[in-house]
């Protein structure tokens, strides 16, 4: 899928962490510095910090209507630390 179908299909949808906690939403959909990896832009909660970051559209899954960070992007300390713009 290119970044621009993932950006209608994902645009607007919740984030949850590994615990089932709301992270925040999906505010874009880029292309990766590398040109070959979509990247989701989340806005982060104000508890998580606030502020958006980005997270390989591939670590995404979908459960029931809304997605979930899975892998070593799932737990919120790591969300926390991740690098922010």
């Amino acid at each position: 899928m290119t970044a621009s179908s993932l950006h209608a299909a994902l645009r607007g949808r919740p984030v949850h962490d590994d615990g089932g906690r709301r992270v925040g939403r999906v505010w874009d959909v880029r292309v990766a510095e590398d040109r070959m990896t979509p990247v989701a832009i989340i806005r982060l909660r104000r508890r998580l910090g606030g502020g958006r970051t980005a997270i390989p559209v591939a670590l995404l899954k979908q459960v029931g209507n809304d997605l979930t960070i899975h892998g070593h992007y799932g737990a919120r300390q790591v969300i926390r630390s991740l690098p922010r713009f």
